[in-house]
């Protein structure tokens, strides 16, 4: 039996997802992505310090409010 990487599936369908967009809520993230919602702000933390996303808003505690594809 092949083990499914669902972690990779996520990480694809949220670059997917912000391919040809510009700052993007990550509210419409996680609903419109298709990637789980539980990994969601865990990859756009991988996704930044890998160069490849800009957290362009967050919260006072620090939690990702919009994102964006750096250029």
């Amino acid at each position: 039996m092949e083990d499914i990487d669902y972690k990779e599936q996520d990480r694809k369908a949220i670059l997917d997802y912000l391919a040809g967009k510009g700052e993007v809520i990550v509210a419409g993230l996680l609903d419109e992505s298709g990637a789980n919602r539980l990994r969601v702000y865990g990859l756009i933390f991988e996704l930044r310090d890998a160069g490849l996303v800009e957290i362009t808003n967050s919260s006072e505690l620090g939690t990702p409010l919009s994102v964006k594809m750096v250029e």
